[in-house]
């Protein structure tokens, strides 16, 4: 079954539902909370403080002792949580790195992905509307 919920609860939620008794997944996501929190405290303190640096840029470094399963549920997490991620290496030395992002930056990437999802969409009307107009003009 589905479940549907934001941040990492949702992937804990998914967890304990498949009857995963995983500490270290389990462990594993609330570092990732905290280092969402931290960014979000960070962002809200550079807008109060421009010139201090805050904690975005911080990285998370998950070793090779995750397996594929846990690795995934985590990406997820991120994904919800709007951190960055990316797994490196092959194989048994498969690892992941987690960083925090602004969250004006990642408002800044949504409304750039926007925008090119936007261009596309208007594009693709545009191409169905000359078909019909060229199947019109073939059939009159």
């Amino acid at each position: 079954a589905e479940i549907r919920c934001r941040g990492a609860e949702g992937v804990a939620a998914e967890a304990v539902e498949e009857d995963v008794d995983d500490t270290v997944l389990l462990e594993s996501l609330e570092q990732l909370r905290e280092l969402r929190n931290s960014a979000i405290d960070s962002d809200a303190e550079q807008n109060q403080n421009p010139d201090r640096l805050g904690q975005v840029g911080d990285e998370l470094k998950f070793d090779a002792s995750l397996n594929p399963r846990q690795r995934a549920l985590l990406h997820e997490a991120c994904e919800r949580l709007g951190l960055g991620h990316v797994s490196e290496g092959k194989g048994a030395e498969r690892s992941m790195r987690v960083w925090a992002i602004a969250p004006r930056e990642r408002m800044k990437g949504l409304e750039r992905a926007l925008r090119v999802e936007a261009t596309a969409a208007q594009e693709r009307w545009e191409e169905r509307l000359r078909d019909a107009t060229a199947g019109g003009v073939e059939a009159g």
